[in-house]
């Protein structure tokens, strides 16, 4: 029997959040790729899969034990994130560059490689407007060619080692983004809306540019929202407008002969 409770109460004051004891439990995937094996825990909550990839059997057997035991012990799970419910208060602190890794993993097979190469840009562009530090930052063009390639491509990620430049850019994004829940600030957002107005250079984007960056990024606000991170999608509420139209092709996001 599938059985629901009420979990989180929202700004709106009613329960917008569910919980389910109907959880199950596969076996682990292995996929091995040509440079590096990945495990991959699978259950589904309410009949919903979910999926955590991870480098080591070890780790992914640990998770897997984590998991059954919250299980076990009669805890529910929610039906929105897959977690069990002890863990939403680790979800809900959430930071940009952990949320955008799971949207990804979210969207990748739901998706084509023209949707994906937008998905990229735009996310790639808005993170640079939100670090918390310049201190031991790597250099600018590695973290957008770290995010844009790695954490924006799952298939590499599952498939390829980083180089140890990428490896360390990456562990660096890890410890020094905003979190999640920090863009419901409208200056804060804002920022990111500017900096993805903007080509590399400093000059004007093109406006399709300009409406398709900011498309994703409501999108990756959008889970935001449904997993509990942001009470409402900021974006909604934004008074923020676009420069004057340019209508050039943008460089920025038009992949060259090496990418293609």
């Amino acid at each position: 029997m599938n059985e629901h409770k009420a979990l989180h109460t929202g700004a709106s004051g009613r329960d917008d959040r569910r919980a389910s004891y109907d959880v199950r439990f596969w076996k682990i995937r292995v996929y091995q790729g040509k440079r590096k094996t990945t495990y991959s825990v699978r259950w589904t909550v309410s009949e919903q899969e979910f999926h955590q990839t991870f480098g080591t059997k070890a780790h992914a057997e640990s998770r897997l034990a984590e998991l059954r035991t919250a299980a076990r012990k009669g805890e529910a799970f929610d039906v929105q994130t897959g977690l069990p419910v002890s863990e939403l208060e680790l979800t809900n602190a959430r930071t940009w560059y952990e949320h955008v890794n799971h949207y990804v993993e979210k969207r990748w097979l739901k998706i084509g490689g023209g949707q994906r190469r937008s998905i990229a840009d735009a996310i790639a562009t808005a993170t640079a407007a939100l670090l918390t530090t310049d201190r031991g930052q790597p250099d600018p063009k590695l973290l957008r060619r770290t995010v844009y390639a790695w954490t924006c491509n799952m298939t590499r990620r599952d498939s390829l080692q980083p180089p140890d430049a990428v490896a360390s850019a990456m562990a660096w994004l890890e410890a020094n983004t905003m979190q999640v829940s920090a863009l419901a600030d409208q200056t804060l957002l804002d920022a990111v809306l500017e900096r993805m107005a903007a080509r590399l250079d400093g000059k004007p984007a093109a406006a399709n540019t300009i409406a398709r960056r900011r498309s994703v990024l409501s999108s990756v606000l959008g889970l935001a929202v449904d997993e509990g991170l942001l009470d409402a999608n900021p974006l909604a509420r934004s008074r923020w407008t676009a420069p004057d139209a340019v209508h050039t092709v943008d460089p920025d996001v038009v992949i060259n002969h090496q990418q293609a």
